[in-house]
């Protein structure tokens, strides 16, 4: 009925998004079907190294979607695998830092001269990323209706979308 989409390309705007065939993910209970947003971290550990979903079956490598380069390499800014808040913050980005901080769960920066000191990823502090499943399934039909009752989960990281695409051979969204 549909297809699996294991792959992390970001949608083409870079979003950061994984998509797995995992069972916590993806199943049917009762003639249900269930899309269940999960952890990456309980998966896959720290993201700011590297990303491999070779293993895992990727499907789609399109923008790199098979393997990402994490944050701790010099090629993707951070010259020599570290980043110091310091080296950009000022006096006036404190207190959104210190929420930003708090919100992640994170320990307090140790501070110097007045500005957080701390180590992070390039990309800044990120909390824990969210994977989840992409399902496709291909059915033409000239003529009807077609109807589903979704239950969409609200929360940070989570952009729920119910699609349907034309089945020319045009890429969306210019056919979309």
């Amino acid at each position: 009925r549909w297809k699996h989409d294991v792959s992390s390309h970001g949608g083409g705007n870079n979003e950061f998004q994984i998509y797995t065939a995992h069972p916590r993910n993806s199943y049917v209970h009762n003639g249900t079907l269930f899309l269940k947003p999960s952890f990456t971290y309980n998966q896959f550990g720290d993201l700011r190294g590297d990303l491999d979903l070779y293993a895992l079956g990727c499907t789609n490598d399109w923008n790199h979607g098979c393997r990402r380069q994490g944050t701790l390499h010099a090629e993707g800014g951070n010259a020599g695998g570290k980043y110091w808040t310091s080296q950009d913050l000022t006096l006036e980005d404190m207190p959104d830092l210190r929420a930003h901080v708090a919100a992640a769960g994170k320990p307090a920066c140790e501070e110097r001269d007045g500005v957080c000191n701390t180590m992070v990823p390039v990309g800044g502090l990120r909390g824990v990323p969210v994977m989840s499943a992409k399902l496709t399934s291909h059915f033409r039909f000239k003529y009807g209706r077609v109807e589903f009752e979704a239950t969409l989960p609200r929360g940070d990281y989570l952009w729920p979308a119910l699609w349907m695409l034309p089945a020319s051979a045009a890429p969306w969204p210019t056919a979309g």
